[in-house]
């Protein structure tokens, strides 16, 4: 299987709540199918999980569209909320990582989220992955082959855009 793991793409610093994406995250969500192969350098996808929160689904929307792929929403990839501990949030990142190694050997997975979430994965799942997840950009994904169950690290990128 192959799993590429995306922090949304660029929303607005000065909205609250369930922000969108800014001009520049809709560049970027446009620019996306540009970046899946057979002219790109990402692995066409077979599966786009999203978190529930609008950024993340917006990131997404357009390769959806473009590939007539359901874009499958899953509460698990939502960001910690406030009043969840620290074992309820790693439960979510691993019940993630449950369902994904439950996919065909043949998928690919896109799987959209957010810093925190993604610095949870990258520190819980089995990986080859050794530098800090802190510094994710909007927009940042990481490419894995995984084998056995353990996520072997293939390459990486931003989305950036050319247009904003």
């Amino acid at each position: 299987m192959k799993l590429v793991l995306f922090r949304h793409a660029t929303r607005s610093p000065y909205e609250v709540g369930d922000a969108s994406l800014n001009t520049v995250g809709l560049a970027q969500a446009n620019d996306l199918p540009s970046l899946v192969t057979p002219h790109g350098s990402l692995p066409s996808p077979t599966h786009l999980f999203s978190s529930p929160k609008k950024r993340a689904r917006q990131t997404f929307q357009v390769l959806s569209d473009n590939l007539g792929l359901a874009l499958i929403i899953d509460e698990n990839l939502d960001e910690r909320k406030n009043n969840e501990s620290t074992a309820e949030f790693d439960q979510r990142v691993m019940d993630v990582f449950d369902r994904l190694m439950r996919l065909d050997h043949d998928a690919t997975a896109y799987v959209c989220s957010h810093l925190d979430w993604l610095e949870a994965a990258i520190a819980k799942w089995p990986s080859d992955y050794t530098q800090s997840a802190t510094s994710w950009a909007a927009g940042e994904f990481l490419i894995f082959r995984v084998e056995d169950g353990v996520c072997i690290t293939k390459g990486g990128g931003v989305i950036s855009p050319r247009r904003a």
